[in-house]
């Protein structure tokens, strides 16, 4: 393709792989335009499907950017987790939301009066009791969508200013999605957002360790937009330190063998940032889909976006542009306080550690602490008792006896892959409570945690 239209190439036409863009300012112009590539074809003996042929076109997409006499654009297919966010049902929905725009707010001072409407949803009498979701809510969560998705917000990588702006590609995963972002900039903080992309786990992923979810998140991000990435140096920001090492680790498994393999064909560098930093992978790694299990399992058949197509034959399109420019919770006390929602998939099963949740109802006995609440709780409204176990809103109170804090400890840090105190605490704080547990865990078990050391 190159040779036979060596002559044509960046003059009134492009060229990637078997797809050919032809360009005019006139149609007289484009005309002849398109007879000189078709000729150029012709006298190579290279053939055009006219399946795959679109000509006098005024707007086309092609690599991923929309381009039309507006000038270029992002593609919707970039930004469709965005334009297809469901109606938030509930605060931390709403929260998600707000975090993953917060980070485009500063290239657009007209969102902040939409997301002050949607900041009443995220205080403490929402949480309780979630209010009814009004036109005004309405109005101001697609306007911020429009806003977000537009020209004005998105932007597209320009390789002529890669002295003075880089490639950034930040990745985070949740226990079933990964989210990513792309953006261009002179820096990561002030980079423009160019696309997002969030992707639903299947099967086997589920099941990986957190470390290699968050790897696979970074493969499956480059295998998306390896046509952005390819050939340009780029830098992948990950709030899992341990991702820093790759490259230098010596015993791979054969699943992380093919990884290091097709990293290898990338300019990348991977920068670890602080998870209370990556608000915008977080918000899209916990994209709130209505789908069914079913259905996100028939959806994520082909995650990369790659299309089946046998025919190999070249296809050309022509545009004429006049200016181009908690798991120890037991079932019964959860399901009365807790309503999931349609997102939870029908098959979900809460299994009870009795053994666990036994020594929690005798150790109250023994914390002298835990021996007052009764008595606190006619002043203490968010102090509830049900089934033998005491709550603070919805967290279970844990008594200081025996190991029952080392052994939620071990499961938040050790078998979560040893993250530092904020994601540890994180991972506890929404669950359990006890008197100066963010103390024992910061300056107690992590700091004496063989491993981290």
């Amino acid at each position: 393709m190159t040779a036979a239209l060596r002559e044509l190439i960046r003059k009134f036409c492009h060229i990637y792989l078997d797809d050919i863009v032809i360009w005019s300012n006139s149609l007289e112009e484009h005309e002849k335009n398109i007879r000189a590539v078709l000729n150029a074809l012709c006298t190579a003996k290279l053939y055009v499907n006219p399946d795959k042929t679109s000509l006098f076109c005024t707007k086309i997409d092609f690599l991923g950017h929309h381009i039309s006499t507006r000038g270029i654009e992002a593609d919707n297919k970039k930004v469709d987790r965005i334009l297809n966010w469901p109606q938030p049902k509930s605060t931390s929905e709403v929260r998600g939301f707000l975090g993953l725009v917060h980070y485009i707010a500063a290239f657009l001072p007209s969102l902040a009066d939409h997301m002050g409407i949607l900041t009443e949803l995220t205080m403490k009498e929402s949480k309780r009791n979630f209010p009814l979701w009004t036109h005004k809510y309405q109005t101001a969560f697609d306007s911020i969508k429009g806003t977000v998705t537009g020209c004005d917000c998105l932007t597209t990588i320009n390789f002529t200013k890669m002295l003075d702006y880089k490639i950034f590609v930040t990745t985070d995963t949740s226990d079933k999605c990964s989210g990513a972002v792309l953006s261009f900039g002179p820096s990561w903080e002030s980079a423009r957002p160019v696309a997002f992309n969030s992707m639903t786990f299947k099967n086997a992923e589920l099941n990986y360790l957190v470390h290699k979810k968050e790897m696979l998140a970074v493969i499956c991000t480059l295998k998306e937009w390896h046509v952005n990435l390819l050939g340009s140096p780029f830098f992948i920001y990950t709030d899992h330190k341990t991702l820093e090492n790759f490259n230098v680790q010596k015993d791979l498994s054969c699943r992380q063998a093919r990884w290091m393999e097709f990293m290898s064909q990338f300019d990348a560098k991977i920068v670890y940032i602080k998870g209370d930093n990556n608000t915008v992978a977080d918000a899209l790694s916990r994209f709130p889909s209505a789908k069914t299990f079913a259905e996100a399992e028939k959806s994520a058949r082909h995650p990369y976006g790659f299309c089946e197509d046998d025919d190999h034959s070249a296809s050309v399109s022509s545009i004429i542009m006049p200016s181009l420019c908690g798991p120890w919770e037991t079932a019964t006390s959860l399901s009365s306080r807790v309503s999931f929602g349609p997102y939870i998939c029908t098959t979900l099963k809460i299994t009870v550690d009795k053994t666990f949740l036994q020594s929690v109802r005798q150790g109250y006995a023994d914390d002298a602490w835990c021996k007052t609440l009764s008595a606190a709780s006619v002043s203490w409204p968010e102090l509830q008792f049900c089934d033998g176990l005491w709550y603070v809103g919805e967290r279970l109170i844990i008594p200081r006896t025996g190991k029952l804090h080392e052994t939620l400890f071990i499961l938040a840090h050790n078998v979560l892959g040893h993250f530092s105190f904020n994601k540890t605490y994180g991972s506890l704080r929404n669950a359990y409570y006890w008197l100066n547990m963010q103390c024992d865990l910061e300056l107690g078990y992590i700091a004496s945690c063989p491993d981290c050391q």
